[in-house]
């Protein structure tokens, strides 16, 4: 509990994002950018909570669309679903993909999604009508809202390394997930403020810092809290596409 505490006050520093074991991306679906994509000074970003059983998934996002809104991020460029509270859409998979929707970006802005929620081998558990938002359908998603931009994509669950394997993977996407596709993360209960996952990315992002080195410290941050909880370590999945090598957090 101190621990996740203390990372919320974290929180209320950093402004951006996430996480960890480092792959190559690896399908290349559709056209493709042929090369590099600029560094976005603009951006925009979909915050997804797919459950209300506890709060720290509302809290994480909420915390999180108040600390994006700076220039990189402009007045109605972040849209939040949220479980507990009202939002743009329902949080439901059709809602989801409703606020998908309401991103206005321009050829040249970043697309940043992020989502939070319990989760299974099969994909997000999205609570509110009993559905799971698989690796397929969140590809959709992404891609109706992102399209070729420079994306980066985090899921913060249970066994949300499935979301950075292929299905998922293109040469503009940064992926980062909480988990291996085997494995459970850690910190999802009532009394908790943000889960493991959540804290440790809220610590580990710095703006100007590349993706890697944001990936790497989180993972770092994660494992030291679950060898002090005595748990089988998560191990958060990181993939990056060729054209989005060097792109840095906002």
């Amino acid at each position: 509990m101190t621990f996740l505490r203390r990372m919320l006050t974290v929180a209320t520093v950093f402004g951006s994002l996430l996480l960890a074991g480092v792959q190559p991306a690896l399908a290349q679906k559709g056209a493709q950018p042929a090369g590099p994509l600029p560094q976005p000074t603009r951006w925009g970003a979909l915050l997804v909570s797919g459950d209300g059983s506890i709060p720290a998934f509302d809290n994480m996002v909420q915390g999180l669309a108040r600390r994006l809104n700076s220039p990189a991020f402009p007045h109605g460029n972040i849209v939040t679903v949220t479980a507990r509270s009202q939002s743009a859409a329902p949080a439901t998979v059709a809602g989801i993909a409703q606020a998908a929707g309401q991103l206005r970006l321009a050829p040249t802005d970043g697309c940043m999604v992020f989502l939070t929620a319990h989760g299974s081998p099969q994909g997000l558990g999205i609570a509110q009508r009993g559905e799971v938002l698989s690796p397929r359908m969140l590809d959709r998603i992404v891609d109706s809202a992102c399209g070729q931009r420079a994306t980066v994509v985090i899921v913060s669950a249970c066994f949300s390394g499935i979301f950075a394997g292929r299905e998922m993977a293109r040469p503009n996407r940064v992926i980062l997930t909480a988990a291996r596709p085997d494995r459970t993360s850690f910190g999802c209960s009532a009394d908790n403020i943000l889960t493991v996952f959540d804290g440790c990315f809220l610590q580990s992002v710095r703006p100007g810092t590349a993706w890697r080195d944001v990936a790497a410290a989180s993972r770092s941050c994660v494992a030291a809290e679950e060898r002090r909880l005595g748990v089988l370590a998560s191990e958060p999945q990181f993939t990056v596409g060729p054209s989005v090598d060097r792109l840095v957090a906002p």
